[in-house]
């Protein structure tokens, strides 16, 4: 869970921890190419991430994200009413990230499978 210091909700957590991922980015210290503009792509910007994106990265982090339910997650996002641009780049950039990172899973179990990702 994303509530580790007691004046945190989980979603600011979340949050937190991806402003985090992004510092190292921006100082170079991690290359994921996500979370800054970088490569023609939109920069992620956290405070724009909701609750569904916190899910879904919590599953990844607990290996517990199948192919399927990634699909059903990036399925959703069609359907998702954005209130701007930005927030539907943004979540759109996050769903690429975490593609990524659940690949690298799969190939580190061995059942990658590309129809998913």
């Amino acid at each position: 869970m994303f509530n580790k210091l007691e004046d945190t909700n989980p979603l600011e957590g979340f949050q937190k921890e991806l402003e985090e991922l992004k510092r190292k980015e921006l100082s170079g210290e991690s290359s994921s190419h996500h979370f800054i503009e970088a490569a023609g792509g939109p920069e992620i910007i956290p405070e724009l991430l909701g609750v569904e994106e916190m899910k879904i990265y919590e599953a990844l982090k607990e290996e517990s994200l199948s192919n399927e339910g990634f699909q059903k997650y990036r399925e959703s996002l069609d359907k998702r009413g954005f209130e701007s641009n930005e927030e539907r780049d943004s979540v759109f950039h996050f769903s690429a990230y975490i593609a990524n990172m659940l690949m690298i899973q799969s190939m580190k179990r061995g059942v990658y499978n590309r129809k998913y990702i």
